[in-house]
């Protein structure tokens, strides 16, 4: 459940950008402000890496994306979310917990057999894949095949044609959204980004 969570929160976030934007209130920017910060203690102590992904592409991307507009808090933000980062990630509680969590590789391990029994059964089934994520045969210890993330869950339910069509209409409104003139278009074309991440 913590990577479904770690992908609503990375695809979510950039419509709170949005939201951000359109505020008019101190009041409710700062409100908002202080449960940005607060979401940030279980963003970090859910270990998701794929969501930290998620969260370096929003801030350089988007922040690239703003500046070039000549949005000077987007570059002065990018470096204060980035010394914020390398704080909690070398020193204090959060540091040794990130390093602990490197240094234990089994959910690697985990994964990797979820991924290989996913493309050893959709080679099995191709066209039409299983329809839902099913119990792992190889370790029914594991979470089920398909849930580990958006692709393999349509990879392994849908099989060769599903996930190709998927793959291909995120990738396409990637592009044709990439030339966004207004802010809160230009954060769905983030968020879109996002989702080929996840």
């Amino acid at each position: 459940f913590s990577n479904n969570w770690g992908a609503n929160f990375a695809l979510l976030l950039p419509f709170v950008c949005a939201f951000w934007g359109q505020l008019r209130t101190l009041t409710r920017r700062n409100i908002l402000r202080l449960v940005a910060v607060a979401s940030l203690v279980p963003v970090v102590f859910s270990l998701n890496r794929t969501l930290w992904l998620a969260l370096i592409v929003i801030l350089v991307y988007g922040g690239a994306r703003f500046a070039v507009r000549g949005r000077k808090g987007s570059f002065q933000a990018i470096c204060a979310v980035a010394i914020v980062a390398y704080l909690l990630f070398n020193f204090g509680p959060t540091g040794k917990l990130i390093t602990d969590r490197a240094q234990v590789a089994h959910s690697n391990a985990g994964r990797a057999l979820l991924y290989n029994e996913a493309k050893d059964s959709v080679a099995k089934s191709p066209m039409m894949g299983y329809g839902a994520p099913r119990a792992s045969q190889r370790n029914p210890n594991l979470p089920p095949v398909g849930t580990q993330g958006q692709f393999w869950l349509v990879f392994f339910s849908h099989g060769f044609p599903g996930a190709f069509f998927f793959v291909s209409f995120v990738a396409f409104a990637v592009m044709r959204t990439r030339k966004a003139r207004t802010s809160a278009a230009l954060w769905c074309h983030i968020a879109l980004l996002i989702g080929l991440i996840i």
